[in-house]
């Protein structure tokens, strides 16, 4: 146990908010409001076609066949 106390010395151990500062930093540097804009256009584009595709699987799995 007392070689482990003396090898930790010299080194940082880096904590959470060391590292959501160094992220927050990154994302100032390289996010721009239009990568923003458009990340937010193709998630909702996205999240409305699943809902359509969802709406079409739905019908197609209630629809009553009628033949003579």
């Amino acid at each position: 146990m007392r070689a482990n106390g003396t090898l930790v010395r010299g080194h940082e151990i880096p904590t959470v908010s060391n590292i959501l500062y160094a992220v927050n930093e990154w994302a100032k540097e390289h996010v721009t409001q239009e990568k923003i804009a458009e990340a937010a256009l193709v998630a909702g584009t996205l999240v409305a076609g699943s809902f359509f595709v969802n709406v079409l699987h739905q019908a197609l799995q209630n629809h009553t066949l009628v033949g003579f």
